[in-house]
């Protein structure tokens, strides 16, 4: 067969089309190079993409994807472009370009959770989840709408922890009256010095260590509990009989 029988080759329109000058804006020329296999327009077209936000993402042709994919080059300057997008809190830059979610690609770790915003953050959940591991990050929010959404997906026997360390009362209790299981789990070693999460996280069924006293004896000489004889009648109550009082 001859080789030339299955090539394309453009017409005139399509030629003047891609000779004009580069515009971001005209997708019908993104098409027919992507139709001519016009690699370095595509190329160039993403580029150029990169610097405006007023192009719809369910428009844009799958060649700018898997350019973006395949091209080693723009990849990397995608992915420096979208993350500094994120932690600028660029929600229009961000919302107009997040079209490939690279597997080495977290966005979470470009968020600066103390100051993103809602719609960017529903965003970015929509395109990947939090993982428990770095919901640590995101609790200082103390965003009670948004820890809803992260309890909601791991649970809130998972996530108990997080809002105790960060000593964040609203989160505890959230997650206590979702019906976190704290009969296995030390964590009052976490709430000692906060009475009003260790009121709330004692009033359920948890674990008595002998850590935790300890942790209770060393805040206590620091002069951090808020509320000694509540923490103090409690460990006594559960065995440890030794406490002796001094405040």
């Amino acid at each position: 067969m001859d080789r030339h029988f299955c090539e394309i080759t453009p017409t005139p329109e399509q030629t003047q089309l891609l000779s004009k000058q580069q515009n971001v804006h005209h997708l019908h020329a993104l098409r027919t190079a992507d139709f001519l296999a016009n690699q370095s327009y595509i190329n160039q077209w993403i580029l150029d993409w990169f610097k405006c936000n007023d192009i719809q993402i369910q428009n844009i042709p799958l060649c700018v994807s898997e350019t973006l994919h395949i091209n080693k080059r723009l990849k990397k300057i995608y992915k420096r472009k979208l993350g500094k997008a994120i932690s600028n809190n660029n929600t229009l830059w961000v919302k107009s370009h997040y079209i490939v979610d690279f597997n080495d690609f977290n966005p979470w770790n470009y968020v600066l959770f103390e100051h993103v915003g809602e719609e960017l953050f529903h965003f970015l959940w929509n395109k990947r989840i939090i993982s428990l591991e770095d919901g640590i990050f995101m609790v200082p929010m103390q965003n009670l709408h948004i820890w809803k959404l992260f309890v909601s997906k791991h649970g809130p026997t998972d996530t108990i922890e997080l809002a105790i360390r960060q000593e964040w009362f609203e989160g505890v209790k959230h997650c206590i009256d979702e019906g976190a299981w704290l009969e296995d789990k030390d964590v009052v070693q976490y709430c000692v010095r906060k009475a009003d999460i260790f009121r709330y996280i004692t009033q359920v069924p948890t674990l008595a260590t002998k850590k935790a006293y300890q942790e209770f004896i060393f805040q206590k000489q620091l002069g951090r509990i808020e509320n000694i004889p509540l923490v103090e009648e409690w460990f006594y109550c559960n065995g440890f009989k030794e406490v002796v009082s001094k405040y």
